[in-house]
């Protein structure tokens, strides 16, 4: 009976340490996956631009809910994203001459 409890408890404790690990693990996979998309997206426009002649998109997008604001800061192009909770990440890349 004794030993029964014993084991019991160590899974339940491996378990409560187990959990947190992986839910920072899900929520990281999360950042990742809106930086690619805000950064994909950046570097697209970004090539269109400068080979293609076409204009820098500025303004909001939205994905499943999420919002991606890009913007012209000085002589860089800057997307601001979601990240993890309330946060908003933000990445910024020179504008290359046409």
């Amino acid at each position: 009976m004794l030993d029964g409890l014993v084991s019991f408890s160590i899974i339940i404790l491996a378990a409560g340490f187990l959990l947190p690990l992986y839910t920072g693990l899900i929520i990281q996979k999360q950042d990742f996956s809106m930086e690619e998309e805000a950064l994909s997206r950046l570097f697209e426009a970004l090539h269109a631009f400068q080979y293609m002649g076409e204009p820098l998109f500025t303004g909001e997008y939205g994905l499943n809910g999420d919002v991606f604001r890009y913007h012209l800061k000085e002589d860089a192009y800057c997307v601001d994203y979601p990240a993890a909770g309330k946060e908003t990440k933000s990445f910024c890349e020179k504008v290359p001459p046409r």
